[in-house]
């Protein structure tokens, strides 16, 4: 039986796939759920952390606990469908840090930075209050920055 490891990011708790490193891997089919989980640890690197192993079907999700990574184990009936890209170059979707290339925006990108977006025309207002508090309370900066953004936020809801 063929085995496909799939180990990817996450994103809000959920797979992101903005990168993601796949293998498929022939064992026998009396292998134990036990001994694939620590093979595919072994392949990740993961080997000796902790991590919650859940399996869904046929499916075994492991996401380690001090890690914002997630890997799936499948099986595969014939041989393996899935290949690894050997260029990242030949998929614009797969990041990789030394390419050059025009950057995409996802919509969760969009949403994520939507609530910046629709304060934007209040930046310079902001940033003169910003400056004004810093001068005076430099130590509760932080605080006092985003009590004003949720001031305003609030303001413009109601």
């Amino acid at each position: 039986m063929v085995f496909c490891f799939e180990m990817t990011d996450i994103f809000g708790g959920e797979a992101n796939y903005s990168w993601v490193r796949r293998c498929s891997l022939p064992l026998p089919d009396s292998t134990t759920d036990l001994s694939l989980v620590r093979k595919a640890k072994r392949w990740a690197g993961w080997a000796g952390m902790r991590a919650t192993t859940t399996k869904f079907g046929d499916t075994i999700e492991i996401r380690p606990a001090c890690m914002s990574q997630v890997l799936f184990i499948t099986w595969l009936e014939d041989e393996p469908r899935v290949e690894d890209v050997a260029n990242p170059e030949d998929n614009p979707y797969i990041y990789h840090p030394r390419s050059t290339r025009t950057a995409f925006v996802a919509p969760r990108s969009l949403e994520a930075a939507s609530d910046w977006l629709k304060i934007r025309d209040q930046f310079d207002d902001l940033l003169n209050e910003y400056e004004k508090r810093r001068a005076v309370a430099p130590r509760s900066l932080k605080k006092a920055m985003l009590r004003l953004v949720l001031e305003r936020k609030l303001r413009r809801q109601s």
